[in-house]
C-alpha cells in the first residue's frame, strides 16, 4: 500500500519518499485532521523494528504492555527520530529529517485538536538502544536525543511521561487509571514558630547560619508512571526510610497513570518523607520552549496553558516547590516563564540555566547542582570539597532511584567529614533560603556565581 513513491494513498499528498514515514501522513489526513483520535494524548513507544534488536534491552523494553492505557485515552501512536540532521537510524534511505518533519506534523495536529489550551500527554521516551543514536548508527549521544525529543515536544504544548529503557514497561494502566483517590493531599509548611524552636531564626527572624552549611537531596528520576511504579514500591519498604528528611520528587500527573502508587506513599509517609515535583513539574517539557516567540513551531506563548495544567495537581497533592527544572536545550526561563512558576510553585524551583541564587518575587530560585553518581563515601567526600568551596550555604544534590539506606550511609560519612553540613528537610531548606535571599540583596538579584 505505502511504496515511498508518488502519492501517499487515499490523501492525494506527495509522498515523503519513506516507506516509514507516508503512513504517518495517511493518519494525520485520515484521522488527526478529521478529529478521530485525541489531540490530548499520544503514545511514543516502539514499532515492530524492536524484533530486528530484540537483545538491545531487557525484553518487556519494547513497552507493549503500556499501550492499553493510551488506547483507552484515543492516542495517537508514533515511532519517529527526533534529529533533522540525518535519516532516521531504521530508516537509512529516507531524505535527512524526514523523520522529524512528520513528528512536528503530528505535534500540530494534536496543538490544533487542543485548541492550544490543553497540554498534550505523551507516554513514552526515545529507544536509544535500539534506534536514533550511536548505539544505533546513529551520530547523536542519548542524553542529547532525550532533551532533543523534549525541545521540540515543548514547542507544541506537549510534556512526555517518560517510560524510560530500564524500567518502561507498564501494564494494566486502563485499569488502575481507575483507582480512587483522595480529593486532597495536603502538606504542611514551616512557620516561624518552627524555625526559632529549631534554632534556625533569631527573635526577628532572620536566618542564623552560625557556619552552618544546608544541604537537600533531590531523591528522582520519578517523572514516568512506569519508573514509579517499578522501583519506588520496593524503595518504600526500606527499613532506613524515615531516618533521614528526603524530598521525594514525583509528577503530580502520574496520578493518571499511577494513581495507586501516590496514593500509598502518601497515606504510608513518615513525618520525614516530604513530597515535591519533579522534572519539570506535572509532567517532562523544557518549559523554556513554551515562551513566545517559540523556536520551532512558532506558535503563541504556552506559559498559560502549562499553569492551568499544572495547578491543580499541585494543589491536589500538596506541592508548592518544583525539585527540578530540566532546561536541556531550551532557552532559560525569562521573567514571564518565572512568573508561570511561581504561580503554582510559589516555595521555589530549580533550573539548570539560572543564576546561582536569585529571589523572584516571593520564590526562591536556586540553580541545579551536582549528580551524587559515585559511592555514597564518594559522594560524601565530594558534597563536602563541593560545600566548603561554595560562596552559598545552602546546596542541592540529585540522586536517581537511590535507597533509603543509601543516603543513610552517605549521610553518615557526610558528618563524619564535615558536622557543619545539616541535611534539611524540604520546607525548612527552601525557607531559610528564601529568608537569606532577603537579607542578601546581592544573592537575590543573581549577583553570586
Amino acid at each position: 500500500m505505502f511504496t515511498g513513491r508518488g502519492t501517499v494513498p487515499q490523501t492525494g499528498r506527495a509522498s515523503t519518499g519513506s516507506v516509514k514515514a507516508d503512513p504517518y501522513v495517511w493518519f494525520v489526513e485520515r484521522y488527526m485532521k478529521r478529529g478521530r483520535c485525541s489531540g490530548g494524548y499520544g503514545a511514543y513507544y516502539l514499532d515492530q523494528y524492536w524484533l530486528q534488536r530484540p537483545a538491545a534491552a531487557p525484553m518487556n523494553a519494547h513497552c507493549l504492555t503500556n499501550h492499553d492505557f493510551f488506547v483507552s485515552h484515543r492516542a495517537f501512536f508514533f515511532d519517529l527520530s527526533p534529529w533533522g540532521d540525518e535519516a532516521a537510524t531504521d530508516d537509512p534511505a529516507q531524505a535527512a529529517g524526514t523523520d522529524r518533519a512528520v513528528l512536528e506534523e503530528l505535534l500540530a495536529e494534536a496543538y490544533r485538536l487542543n485548541g492550544g489550551r490543553r497540554m498534550c500527554h505523551i507516554g513514552g521516551f526515545p529507544a536509544w538502544a535500539y534506534k536514533y543514536t550511536r548505539h544505533a548508527g546513529g551520530s547523536h549521544e542519548d542524553v542529547a536525543t532525550e532533551w532533543e525529543f523534549s525541545r521540540i515536544i515543548s514547542a507544541y504544548n506537549a510534556f512526555k511521561d517518560a517510560d524510560a529503557i530500564g524500567y518502561g514497561a507498564m501494564a494494566n494502566a486502563s485499569f488502575w487509571q481507575h483507582y480512587p483517590t483522595a480529593e486532597r493531599y495536603p502538606q504542611r509548611w514551616v512557620d516561624d514558630d518552627d524555625l526559632r524552636r529549631r534554632g534556625y531564626i533569631d527573635d526577628e527572624g532572620r536566618v542564623k547560619i552560625g557556619g552552618r552549611k544546608f544541604i537537600i537531596f533531590y531523591v528522582g528520576d520519578y517523572d514516568a508512571s512506569a519508573w514509579v511504579t517499578s522501583v519506588l514500591p520496593h524503595l518504600w519498604q526500606d527499613p532506613a526510610r524515615g531516618e533521614l528528611p528526603l524530598m521525594w520528587c514525583i509528577s503530580p500527573v502520574l496520578e493518571r497513570r499511577a494513581p495507586m502508587v501516590l496514593d500509598y506513599i502518601r497515606r504510608t509517609a513518615s513525618e520525614n518523607d516530604y513530597f515535591a515535583a519533579a522534572d519539570n513539574g506535572a509532567g517532562y517539557l523544557m518549559p523554556g520552549m513554551l515562551q513566545a516567540p517559540r523556536p520551532l513551531s512558532g506558535l503563541p506563548d504556552g506559559l498559560d496553558a502549562w499553569a492551568e495544567h499544572c495547578r491543580p495537581l499541585y494543589e491536589k497533592w500538596g506541592l508548592t516547590v518544583t525539585g527540578f527544572v530540566i532546561d536541556g536545550e531550551a532557552p532559560a526561563l525569562t521573567d514571564g516563564g518565572l512568573a508561570c512558576y511561581a504561580s503554582f510553585s510559589p516555595n521555589g524551583i530549580v533550573p539548570q540555566k539560572t543564576p546561582r541564587t536569585r529571589l523572584f518575587g516571593d520564590m526562591p530560585v536556586l540553580r541545579a547542582g551536582a549528580d551524587l553518581v559515585r559511592s555514597p563515601g564518594e559522594n560524601a567526600a565530594f558534597i563536602v570539597e563541593e560545600m566548603r568551596r561554595s560562596p552559598i550555604p545552602f546546596g542541592w544534590y540529585r540522586d536517581i532511584l537511590k535507597s533509603p539506606s543509601w543516603h543513610v550511609e552517605m549521610m553518615e560519612e557526610v558528618r563524619r567529614l564535615d558536622p557543619s553540613i545539616e541535611l534539611l528537610d524540604a520546607p525548612t531548606f527552601f525557607e531559610l533560603y528564601r529568608r537569606w535571599l532577603r537579607e542578601n540583596p546581592d544573592a537575590a538579584a543573581g549577583r553570586i556565581e
